[in-house]
């Protein structure tokens, strides 16, 4: 998205080259860290109805080739991203560091309501400078002269991230009322001692509405044309929230 953006904001040439080499950084680091966080929450997914039945869980795996992987896939992350740009490197590196925060001891963001949602959440506004910084080659760039994205593009992208993380709690809080009960759902995630549907449903409307502000905000102010699009917009939000509520388990 950060590319459609970075297109519609500035008038860049594109580089078919660096798009390509940007997404194979981003797909390296992203895999990383799908691997260390299916084998950090093993132990706590066999709490969880289904994804208890997940070859990793309750196995005893072999932590150097887990490691090894990881490793593997993060130089390839690094070095692909240090051949785009010093911007793209650094949103890596963030990136990266945010998922040691959600993932491992003695900090593991994902235990702590709020800080869980938020740390996931803003893995979108990194999304979208991967796809920004990736769009065009800037190193002959001087930082002073950077250009970034609108802060209420950046904001937009946040509150999106809340929106739907916020969401995937409320499947699963509803999930596990269906299918197993409290203990297990606090067992499988400790940040549930907090949550419960009225406050998710608070955070849910509110990361909407501060969405739904910024996104007029963007659009007025440098695409007003695109506002035609905003009725589709409410239509899949809506629908995607009737989904979270109709089936749980597939939202999860």
């Amino acid at each position: 998205p950060g590319i459609s953006f970075s297109y519609l904001y500035y008038d860049f040439q594109l580089n078919f080259f660096l798009i390509l080499i940007g997404m194979l950084s981003a797909t390296f680091l992203s895999s990383s860290n799908y691997l260390m966080n299916e084998f950090v929450d093993r132990n706590s997914d066999r709490f969880h109805p289904f994804k208890k039945e997940r070859e990793l869980v309750g196995q005893n795996i072999d932590l150097k080739n887990i490691l090894l992987i990881y490793i593997i896939l993060i130089i390839f992350a690094f070095y692909l991203a240090n051949k785009i740009n010093i911007y793209f490197f650094c949103v890596i590196l963030i990136f990266w560091i945010n998922a040691i925060l959600y993932n491992i001891k003695p900090i593991k963001l994902k235990d702590y309501a709020i800080f869980d949602i938020s740390s996931e959440a803003l893995n979108n506004p990194l999304r979208l400078f991967l796809g920004w910084f990736m769009f065009e080659n800037w190193s002959d760039t001087n930082t002073i002269d950077l250009k970034l994205p609108p802060i209420s593009l950046i904001v937009l992208y946040f509150s999106l991230g809340v929106f739907l993380m916020t969401s995937k709690r409320y499947a699963e809080y509803l999930f596990f009322n269906k299918f197993s009960n409290k203990n297990k759902l606090i067992s499988y995630r400790k940040s549930y001692k907090f949550y419960n549907t009225n406050n998710l449903l608070v955070i849910l409307f509110f990361a909407l509405m501060v969405m739904a502000f910024n996104s007029g905000v963007f659009l007025y102010k440098y695409r007003v044309e695109l506002i035609l699009i905003y009725p589709l917009l409410l239509l899949i939000f809506s629908y995607y929230f009737y989904l979270t509520i109709k089936n749980p388990e597939k939202s999860i």
